[in-house]
């Protein structure tokens, strides 16, 4: 993968990262555009915030709400109320200690660079590792009642991540059981579906041109072209508006152009443009046919 983006982009990673940006030139990144890019980064990356006082509060914070990454919640009582134990436990073993190890340096590093949960993922397993450790050492060392302690933490941490699960999913299970249901939520959550829903049922239409950088193109069933990506990538350097793109139409063979009214842009293609026909018009949407290139 990194060979492949090094050789077809210019960087093994794609964006490079801002300290590798001088002397890696990438393909399809203006300056303008990585430096925008660099600048919702370091935004997005601020989760839980930064000092030593957010990184002490990292254990309660994890617990209940990560890195507030949509609406996943946190992982759970059982890493907080056994983990430690289960590093007390295991740390005369060496892959023990390694392991933990590890799990500290993902922590550190995911704090201190691009707080999202699930960049944390690998964390997260290996607290689960160690809470399941910490649980049987601890268990068998416990009166009845400090047993039935140790299950509650269990079942709340197991019932809270349920909970979680069960109420991002309760528009899928009613999406199953109604159809009526599924298609107002198909309708209400694509964007411009009705054009899509055209171009992927017409057989005339083979590629499309899709002038708005905030169009999410992976909902055509068909080919396309995208000249402006939602990060400020650009199929053509030198061309920055869709006058350019449409004045270079014929290098990119479309054989349909989707235009839409956005919160980005008003509609790209101007009135009566020639060799386009309008050939599909709803509110906010319109697709054209290329009858002759430019």
């Amino acid at each position: 993968m990194y060979l492949r983006n090094w050789i077809l982009l210019g960087s093994p990673i794609y964006p490079p990262p801002a300290g590798a940006a001088n002397f890696l030139h990438v393909k399809y990144y203006s300056a303008a555009g990585l430096k925008a890019f660099y600048a919702y980064s370091v935004w997005r990356g601020n989760g839980l915030g930064r000092g030593l006082l957010s990184f002490l509060l990292l254990p309660y914070n994890l617990t209940y709400h990560t890195s507030n990454f949509q609406d996943a919640g946190g992982i759970g009582l059982a890493p907080l109320a056994f983990g430690w134990l289960g590093i007390l436990a295991s740390w005369r073993e060496p892959f023990a200690r390694r392991l933990a190890l590890i799990g500290f340096l993902l922590l550190l590093l995911w704090f201190i660079t691009m707080q999202e949960s699930r960049f944390l993922i690998p964390f997260y397993a290996i607290s689960a590792v160690f809470a399941v450790l910490g649980w049987e050492f601890v268990e068998p060392l416990m009166a009845k009642r400090g047993r039935m302690l140790c299950a509650t933490a269990i079942a709340i941490s197991v019932a809270y991540g349920f909970t979680l699960m069960a109420k991002s999913r309760i528009a899928d299970l009613r999406s199953v059981f109604s159809p009526v249901y599924a298609q107002q939520r198909r309708t209400s959550e694509i964007p411009y579906v009705e054009s899509f829903d055209y171009m992927n049922h017409d057989p005339l239409v083979t590629r499309v041109l899709i002038l708005d950088r905030s169009v999410p193109a992976y909902y055509s069933d068909r080919d396309y072209v995208k000249p402006f990506g939602q990060w400020g990538e650009l199929l053509f350097i030198d061309a920055l508006t869709s006058g350019d793109i449409l004045r270079r139409v014929d290098e990119l063979h479309p054989s349909h152009i989707l235009d839409v009214q956005s919160e980005v842009s008003d509609f790209c293609v101007p009135p009566d443009y020639p060799g386009l026909v309008l050939v599909f018009d709803r509110p906010r949407q319109k697709i054209y046919k290329v009858t002759s290139r430019q």
